[in-house]
């Protein structure tokens, strides 16, 4: 008896520690880029399971999944999380945003028909308020990112998170992968985290050969997963388990987002901090509530001048020579902070005071109620104006998919444009309707109204319809006259 008590004394910690308890190994993916479905094959080759953390604004745009790849996913098995709509960084939203983000992002991958019961925190950016946010929208659990050892970080961290998890809501990670993580990096990160047992997540962003920063090429990726098998069958003390299978639990219903704010009232000025007079609490360069939108291979510059029509600040945005594609000015592509909503079949009147060197349009986008962004159309172009002048244009009808837009002027030439006191407005009254939009065969031709005045609101629409409403009053009363001398 006294010699195996000695035998037992003598056994080193981390035999005891790892003899008491097992290693769970979780393999997530964050974003739903298109190329993890190359880990999602790998994964079926040596009969794993992943979780996949999606942001439902995303899908099916290009360099994403498809709807039905997520059907793929969990026709194998592999579980579907929640990131978001649009993977927006939470810290830097209102609270009623980031409910939205989070809620309505669980709410509509709910009824895609998947059970939804994990969240991940786009750029792991969270804080006390959000992790009650993601609780409250029915989650189970939500991963952050690090605070576990790893290769080259946090030497002193624990090598596993513990089970049950320190904060159920803010679960620890090593760092996410990518390219610098080599093969060996990660059997080491295994290994070392047998010797304590608990939970090690690994997240992955992308799986191609060199394709970005945060990426693993494929051939270390299989190599990786078939090591892994080989030490995780059924007996093994490390497993390998998504993330739903380690947090169990009844999956909890949708929770409604908050909504965002209805459309504005006919003749109201939806856009918000319109006058930009606001800076961001995030970028000293933008406007509260706006963001800069730019395409092509360029770096247009944005900044706040004094140089304004009104108050105090104006926007200007800078095309440098010799480059391409766009840039423009226009509310944040959020899901309501920012962003009006519109009620279809409505048209809207869409102004701003600018001045620049070369010509200028509005550039429109439009969001549906899942909340993805698409372009949506844009006005005839409008020429340089040395002097503030303001642009007005009429939009088409809002299509019936719509529930919110963005909009602003574009510059797409070498030059400059200061933009300021925008408006989107809700034009119900009849004289200021463009005519019935023709059938779809000649949609091409349909030319809406775009005007500019220098220093006047006089001209445009309500103008054009008060002369033709005269012109049939002095026809009809001509008319009349006839029909007199007749008799």
């Amino acid at each position: 008896m006294c010699l195996v008590t000695a035998l037992l004394l003598s056994l080193p910690r981390n035999a005891e520690a790892s003899a008491a308890r097992r290693l769970t190994v979780s393999l997530t993916f964050d974003d739903g880029s298109a190329n993890q479905l190359i880990a999602s094959r790998i994964l079926d080759k040596y009969d794993m399971r992943g979780t996949f953390y999606i942001n439902s604004g995303l899908v099916g745009l290009p360099g994403y999944m498809a709807w039905e790849d997520l059907d793929g996913l969990k026709a194998h098995g592999h579980e579907i999380g929640g990131h978001t709509v649009t993977h927006a960084d939470l810290t830097t939203l209102s609270a009623s945003e980031a409910n939205r983000q989070i809620c309505q992002d669980r709410q509509t991958l709910l009824s895609w028909g998947f059970d939804v019961s994990s969240f991940a925190y786009p750029f792991s950016a969270f804080k006390a308020s959000v992790e009650g946010i993601a609780q409250r929208c029915g989650y189970r659990t939500a991963r952050a990112v690090g605070s576990l050892k790893s290769p080259r970080s946090c030497a002193e961290c624990p090598v596993t998170e513990r089970l049950p998890p320190v904060d159920l809501y803010a679960t620890r990670t090593p760092d996410d992968i990518d390219m610098r993580w080599s093969l060996a990096d990660l059997r080491n990160t295994v290994t070392r985290a047998e010797s304590s047992g608990g939970w090690l997540t690994f997240n992955f962003h992308h799986v191609c050969d060199s394709c970005s920063p945060s990426s693993i090429r494929p051939a270390v990726f299989e190599r990786f997963i078939a090591w892994l098998k080989a030490r995780s069958p059924t007996s093994a003390r490390t497993t390998v388990r998504t993330v739903q299978q380690v947090i169990t639990g009844a999956t909890k219903p949708a929770v409604a987002a908050t909504p965002p704010r209805p459309p504005g009232a006919p003749g109201r000025n939806s856009l918000r901090n319109h006058s930009l007079e606001v800076a961001s609490s995030t970028d000293s360069t933008l406007p509260h509530c706006w963001t800069l939108a730019n395409s092509g291979v360029h770096r247009p510059r944005q900044s706040r001048t004094t140089d304004a029509h009104a108050g105090t600040f104006a926007a200007k945005i800078t095309m440098p020579n010799g480059t391409d594609g766009d840039a423009k000015l226009i509310p944040t592509l959020d899901l309501g902070d920012c962003s009006p909503s519109v009620t279809r079949d409505h048209i809207y009147e869409v102004s701003a005071w600018y001045r620049s060197n070369t010509e200028v349009y509005f550039t429109l986008y439009q969001r549906d109620a899942v909340g993805q962004w698409a372009y949506w159309t844009q006005s005839p172009p409008m020429t340089a104006a040395k002097g503030w002048t303001k642009a007005t244009w009429i939009t088409p009808p809002v299509s019936s998919d719509t529930v919110a837009v963005s909009v602003g002027l574009t510059i797409d030439s070498p030059g400059t444009l200061t933009v300021d006191d925008l408006s989107f407005v809700d034009e119900t009254p009849p004289a200021a309707r463009p005519p019935t939009p023709p059938a779809a065969e000649d949609a091409d031709r349909i030319d809406y109204t775009a005007y500019t005045d220098d220093q006047s609101d006089a001209g445009g629409w309500p103008g054009i319809v008060c002369i033709t409403i005269a012109l049939i009053a002095l026809v009809a009363g001509m008319l009349d006259s006839y029909r007199t001398k007749a008799r």
